[in-house]
């Protein structure tokens, strides 16, 4: 796995969309190029609990976030679940898997995409109270078949990305005491229909009854053919994307 020095890294708490710098010229969204607002877009501030889609994006920039939590303490409700799925209509996947050892916590990023994404870049932040180290850093080779098992799909995000494809920088401590890694891709894209899942594991022990992971992933998408020059609304979810989904989708067992 190639490691590279990390350098400094925003915390993952509330993201700021990009504004357009001339609001006159409004992005063009969906195949037909029908015109789109081109008002600021609202920060995305990690809701406290329940289950939400954590898609944000805003055309063909890609703005995913993933969190969840995990009680220490038998008083504390660990309930918090965002994520990214086409089960939100997104076109492609993020989600943070927990699990406890007997020395720490495990986390994992689970992610996929439909879409080619250059400038891709995913920020994981993980909860204070743990010793965090680059070879506690464990990305699942290209050609590993734990996301097909575990995913049971055989027909979209077929191709694997493996550590000769992605840096790992950090970890790095944030003054609240949580710490990140980001990752991003060597040649600085994913490429469509690709997936990847990386686990981290934290050796200690928190004296906080709820912990909490999360993760923000950027980029812009590459739109697929007879699309236009942007992503439409339903390509990636967009501003006016669900921020609360229904349904159930079960949470992944350690392996």
């Amino acid at each position: 796995m190639r490691i590279r020095s990390a350098a400094a890294l925003a915390s993952a708490g509330i993201i700021a969309l990009a504004v357009p710098a001339v609001a006159a010229a409004a992005p063009l969204t969906g195949s037909l190029g029908s015109v789109g607002s081109s008002a600021a877009q609202p920060t995305y501030e990690l809701p406290a609990s329940g289950k939400h889609s954590g898609d944000v994006s805003n055309g063909c920039t890609v703005d995913w976030h993933a969190a969840t939590n995990f009680a220490l303490d038998s008083s504390a409700t660990a309930d918090l679940d965002v994520f990214v799925s086409p089960e939100f209509d997104s076109a492609g996947y993020l989600r943070t898997d927990k699990w406890p050892s007997s020395d720490g916590m495990y986390w994992r990023t689970v992610a996929a995409t439909d879409r080619a994404i250059n400038d891709f870049s995913l920020t994981v932040t993980l909860p204070a109270g743990y010793a965090y180290a680059q070879s506690n850093v464990s990305i699942k080779p290209a050609d590993d078949t734990w996301f097909a098992t575990s995913m049971h799909t055989t027909d979209r995000w077929v191709t694997g990305v493996g550590p000769d494809d992605l840096n790992v920088a950090g970890p790095v401590e944030n003054e609240d005491g949580t710490f990140t890694f980001t990752i991003t891709a060597v040649d600085g894209s994913l490429p469509a229909d690709s997936h990847f899942v990386i686990e981290y594991h934290g050796v200690g022990t928190s004296s906080a009854d709820l912990i909490q992971g999360s993760q923000h992933l950027t980029g812009t998408a590459v739109p697929a053919e007879g699309e236009g020059p942007f992503c439409g609304e339903g390509i990636f979810s967009g501003s006016l994307g669900s921020l609360f989904g229904g349904g159930s989708l079960g949470s992944l067992s350690a392996s």
